[in-house]
């Protein structure tokens, strides 16, 4: 806890700082969101829940794979699941106009990758439904998961 405290401190000096002297265009933003995503792990860490999939599948091989099919790299409010090798989500926009993501978390095993896959709605747009698990399901994000990767050997598959 003495470390989150330290790197939470530590980012609020380095922003009032920037603010006050006009330095942001020299702030080392590299560490700035090193120290973040340190932050991030030790508050918001939890273990994995859910179905998983396991494919035969490298890392950066399944990076590119979700790149393609439009997943971003991990979004700077989501939880840090323990040991996890990729955290992606993609964006959809609903007819309503409201937003939902795929999201995909995925851990190298000895046989590949094991993808822990959901769709929910978008934090940005609806913070307190999203904790809320408001239309949230394992469902839709397993079924997404399947079809991308449906050209990959799937290895095994289960629950957390």
């Amino acid at each position: 806890m003495r470390t989150v405290v330290l790197l939470a401190l530590l980012l609020l000096v380095v922003y009032v700082a920037s603010r006050r002297y006009n330095l942001t265009k020299h702030v080392p933003w590299h560490l700035v969101k090193y120290l973040f995503q340190q932050f991030r792990r030790r508050l918001y860490e939890r273990p994995p829940n859910g179905p998983w999939l396991e494919y035969d599948i490298e890392v950066d091989t399944a990076h590119e794979v979700l790149a393609k099919n439009h997943f971003a790299n991990w979004h700077k409010l989501s939880y840090y699941v323990r040991g996890e090798d990729l955290n992606m989500r993609r964006i959809e926009t609903l007819e309503d106009g409201d937003f939902l993501q795929s999201h995909v978390r995925g851990w190298e095993t000895e046989n590949g990758m094991r993808f822990s896959p959901h769709r929910e709605l978008d934090q940005v747009q609806h913070p307190n439904r999203h904790l809320d698990r408001e239309d949230f399901s394992y469902e839709l994000g397993v079924d997404t998961i399947r079809e991308i990767f449906d050209e990959y050997e799937l290895v095994d598959e289960g629950e957390w």
